[in-house]
């Protein structure tokens, strides 16, 4: 081979090497270049928020925004990197979980924007803030809410009985909504002797004077019972009916599950009004249980409603 061919050959093998060796550093790596840098994943916090021994990931999936699982929650708060970027990313992922009627409403915009609460998850937080600054619902301690426990019968009657009383303080000018009378006599045997785990006499007592509340046929309220979804739909449309002194409107029969319940039409009114919903399949669940999250997104709405209608005004929070 002569000097020239070989001098070629010797330019065409460079022109090939140094065209590997750039391709491999633009894409990182390649002959030259060192191993390309991997970049972690942004981890979501695994968070599982305590609530007494209470697992919120036992909840039963509703279609009205009230569900999921409140310990798959705070996504992303322990973010690799960014800092005070992945905490902005957080915070905008949080309130977009959370229900637009509370966070847009006018009656919930003074509430503050966290509860004092360890175990309060992104599902319920703003009705549960909501709530607690109107004092109508609290938690099960200083620290904790408890938002996937069970509510219980006397537990619903101290909410309505609340919520009744906040309606009255937050009355609008010229408006004239029923107030609940003092407490009587509770008339339910079991109330009476209710232990301290089951509290509520004085709140069933004075939604006895009214048509709000309903015992059972022989003398018995079950204080310590869990409250179902359809006896929540009637406590909750007979309330607003009561202070109001105007129904729901009545809603059509939206669910394929409640025909055999005497709940059927206070059902059909509160999910017209979106105050409760169903669970999906054209099912209401009238026989499931309420949870305390659910219970605060529920009551938020009635109030929430009351003031869009001219009712009561928005929440005054006193610093």
């Amino acid at each position: 081979m002569k000097l020239d061919q070989v001098f070629g050959v010797l330019l065409i093998l460079l022109a090939i090497y140094l065209g590997v060796n750039a391709t491999g550093n633009q894409i990182g790596g390649g002959l030259l270049g060192g191993e390309p840098v991997e970049v972690p994943p942004a981890s979501g916090g695994s968070g599982t928020n305590g609530n007494g021994g209470s697992s919120d990931s036992g909840a039963a999936s509703t279609g009205d925004g009230d569900n999921g699982s409140q310990n798959a929650s705070d996504a992303g708060q322990s973010g690799t990197s960014g800092g005070q970027q992945s905490r902005s990313g957080t915070q905008q992922n949080l309130q977009a979980s959370r229900e637009t009627v509370v966070v847009t409403s006018d009656f919930c915009a003074a509430a503050p924007d966290t509860t004092p609460y360890d175990d309060v998850g992104p599902t319920h937080d703003a009705a549960i803030a909501c709530m607690d600054a109107a004092v109508i619902v609290g938690g099960t301690s200083e620290t904790l809410y408890s938002p996937g426990e069970a509510v219980t019968r006397g537990q619903a009657a101290i909410a309505m009985a609340n919520m009744i009383d906040a309606a009255n303080r937050l009355e609008a000018n010229g408006v004239n909504l029923r107030s609940l009378p003092r407490a009587g006599d509770a008339r339910f045997e079991d109330v009476k002797d209710a232990s301290a785990d089951c509290p509520g006499e004085r709140s069933v007592a004075r939604l006895n004077e009214t048509s709000i509340l309903q015992g059972y046929v022989d003398a018995r309220y079950e204080p310590c019972g869990k409250v179902t979804r359809a006896q929540m739909a009637s406590l909750l449309d007979r309330s607003y009916q009561f202070m109001n002194r105007t129904a729901l409107p009545i809603g059509g029969d939206q669910f394929r599950d409640d025909n055999a319940s005497v709940h059927e039409e206070s059902i059909n009114a509160v999910a017209a009004a979106d105050i409760m919903n169903g669970v999906g399949n054209r099912r209401f669940d009238p026989g499931g249980s309420v949870t305390r999250g659910q219970l605060a997104s529920y009551i938020t709405r009635v109030m929430i409603r009351m003031e869009d209608k001219g009712r009561i005004r928005p929440l005054q929070v006193t610093p």
